[in-house]
């Protein structure tokens, strides 16, 4: 989902919506299980505590074979449980295609829908950061959606993004959702460790691949680094330091 898909949505879609739950998909991907719909309306129908429902999904690629690919910003365990907490960790709740949610449109005034619309970030992060200001929402241990991630050609996020240094945009993100959250819902986020997360990977960037772009995105993100220099410093050395044990341990970045 980009900014022009939830664009549209919210001009037509969302406020239009009068049914009691609303489903998602992109185009490109697709449901797998012909009750997906049935087991999360149910779901919701006995968990009245939880805003909405999501399900793992399986990563195909253009030509519809497996990726092996971790989504780790969608693994929810042990709990299955996304809360505003997840959120601000930088998780999602689930892949778009699985995401299942009461409607929250039909309370939403036009101020907050306005304010909603004018916060610059991906469509995925803002309708994850405004359901779960709404709520908890659970993840059915099943596959029942496919995901196809397209890197080689085409328009999508993923190929327009490859081997782009987002470190910055994402920086950028998280101050403009704490904004929107601030605004809208009276809620003060705790994007520090996100932050201080987001600021390593960019220097990160640059040691890997010190060219003047990676330079100039270490260096913008500086000028708009929300926390202090100590914090920033200790995180960095923290991370470091302990680069050999998570390599022994498979990963792969430093």
């Amino acid at each position: 989902m980009d900014k022009g898909e939830i664009s549209q949505n919210l001009e037509y879609n969302y406020p239009r919506a009068t049914g009691q739950y609303i489903a998602l998909c992109d185009g490109d991907d697709y449901w797998t299980d012909p009750f997906k719909l049935k087991k999360q309306v149910e779901f919701l129908d006995e968990n009245k505590e939880f805003l909405g429902v999501t399900n793992k999904v399986k990563v195909i690629d253009e030509n519809n074979k497996n990726i092996d690919l971790k989504l780790h910003h969608y693994q929810l365990q042990p709990s299955n449980i996304y809360s505003l907490k997840d959120f601000e960790n930088y998780k999602l709740p689930g892949q778009t295609s699985s995401i299942l949610y009461r409607n929250i449109w039909k309370d939403i005034d036009d101020d907050e829908l306005e304010m909603f619309r004018k916060c610059r970030t991906n469509g995925d992060r803002k309708l994850a950061l405004i359901l779960s200001l709404s709520g908890d929402i659970y993840q059915i241990p099943e596959i029942m959606s496919s995901y196809r991630k397209v890197t080689s050609t085409g328009s999508s996020w993923s190929a327009r993004k490859k081997s782009k240094n987002l470190t910055l945009k994402k920086y950028k993100d998280s101050i403009e959702l704490s904004i929107f959250a601030e605004k809208a819902y009276k809620k003060e986020l705790n994007m520090k460790k996100h932050r201080l997360h987001t600021y390593y990977r960019s220097v990160a960037e640059y040691l890997k691949k010190p060219s003047k772009e990676n330079w100039k995105v270490l260096r913008e993100l500086s000028k708009i680094n929300q926390d202090k220099k100590s914090e920033v410093f200790i995180h960095l050395l923290s991370k470091f330091i302990s680069w050999p044990i998570r390599k022994v341990k498979g990963y792969k970045n430093i």
